[in-house]
């Protein structure tokens, strides 16, 4: 995450919590470099600098914790909801769409939730949200792959053009009720990264500003989610992040920048998702 923000009516160092971001706080992945928070200051004393840059980098890891909670979390209500026993009609191919029902309802209370899908024991799209699924072949797909052997799987965040945004998907096995074991299907869900980033922004310090830009970008230079673009930030700030701890200054636009990260850990999760 990048972030770019000015101080405005600068006074005693120990009032910074109480002093207002007024600039620009700009935000986006560099995965999995981390997360980045950058700052400008356009006034203040060296004491006042130092308050400010602690607690940006503790922002940044209160929102990057805050993000793989709740990754941790969805992945948790997916298995809760494949324990259910209207998961065992993956059985007769959803004949009472009683399945397709707890979808719906699963995705209305979990917004973050793009895509779900329940799947046979062959790979066969049987209930979804979205009704280009349904009847789709999904046995090449690697989480059903691993779904289907009885193990949980976490894929990576990957960008998708249309809509644009960036995603990350689970899959879950479905095990019989007869014995528990035997996978009778599978149930998948994909989750919008982007709503997760700008729901952690709005749980930290930084959500009383108003002019947040939070942007969502792979290693390779791919724009997952942005509530507004700032590529000419981005690329400055990539720099500093790519160096031994990632922190640094950079000059930019005339005003002198501060860049922080706290990288991903992976707690909750099957592995650590790179961001």
């Amino acid at each position: 995450f990048i972030g770019a923000a000015a101080l405005s009516g600068c006074g005693d160092a120990v009032m910074w919590l109480r002093v207002k971001l007024t600039a620009v706080f700009a935000a986006c992945i560099a995965l999995p470099l981390g997360l980045v928070l950058c700052a400008v200051w356009v006034g203040g004393n060296e004491s006042l600098r130092m308050f400010a840059e602690r607690d940006l980098k503790a922002a940044t890891q209160t929102v990057a914790a805050t993000i793989e909670a709740r990754l941790a979390l969805d992945l948790s209500h997916l298995k809760t909801f494949g324990a259910l026993p209207v998961m065992q009609d993956s059985l007769i191919a959803d004949g009472g769409g009683e399945v397709a029902r707890v979808l719906s309802e699963l995705k209305a209370q979990y917004p973050e939730f793009t895509d779900l899908m329940v799947t046979d024991a062959r790979g066969t799209v049987i209930a979804a949200t979205s009704s280009n699924d349904i009847g789709r072949p999904a046995a090449t797909d690697e989480g059903f792959r691993s779904a289907a052997s009885g193990t949980v799987y976490q894929g990576p965040l990957v960008v998708r053009d249309a809509p644009a945004t960036t995603t990350i998907s689970f899959s879950v096995p479905l095990a019989a009720a007869y014995d528990r074991q035997t996978v009778i299907g599978t149930l998948s869900g994909a989750v919008d990264f982007g709503a997760l980033v700008k729901a952690a922004k709005a749980q930290s310090i930084l959500a009383s500003d108003q002019n947040v830009i939070l942007v969502a970008r792979r290693l390779d230079g791919r724009t997952g989610a942005a509530t507004r673009s700032d590529g000419a930030l981005i690329d400055a700030v990539q720099g500093v992040a790519d160096r031994a701890g990632g922190a640094g200054e950079i000059s930019w636009r005339a005003s002198s920048y501060f860049v922080s990260s706290a990288p991903s850990k992976g707690k909750g999760l099957l592995r650590d998702p790179g961001f």
